[in-house]
């Protein structure tokens, strides 16, 4: 995500960083909403750091059962530069587009050997192809 840090606190032994969401660069399990979120931090440690009124490009981790966005080892989080929101979106879209042209492969095949999603059957398999 791209987001704004509003704060950085601590509750008991609960470190939170209070997000404004300003962007989705990839699709998630977690339903992010442009607006304010809570990301939660698993230790004390502030790892990543985040400052306050900074733009973030924030890559983390979810826990879809208690529809959380997560600050743990392993998650970046980098200063938001444009460049860098170009280069995730040209992958994100890449990494689409090689998904599509399998599912396209995927469906031509099984037109080639006769069957097809919902058992109709085609004639034309030229029809399918691009």
């Amino acid at each position: 995500i791209r987001a704004r840090v509003k704060e950085v606190r601590t509750r008991g032994l609960e470190l939170t960083a209070a997000v404004e969401v300003k962007e989705v660069l990839k699709s998630s399990l977690v339903n992010i909403p442009r607006e304010t979120h809570t990301l939660f931090y698993t230790s004390s440690c502030p790892c990543p750091p985040l400052t306050p009124g900074k733009d973030y490009i924030i890559l983390g981790y979810e826990n879809e059962e208690r529809s959380r966005l997560l600050l743990i080892e392993g998650s970046v989080a980098q200063k938001w530069k444009d460049r860098i929101g170009k280069k995730v979106k040209t992958s994100a879209a890449r990494q689409t587009g090689v998904v599509n042209r399998m599912q396209d492969f995927k469906l031509r095949s099984k037109v080639l050997a006769g069957s097809t999603p919902g058992g109709v059957e085609v004639q034309d398999p030229v029809i399918w192809t691009r």
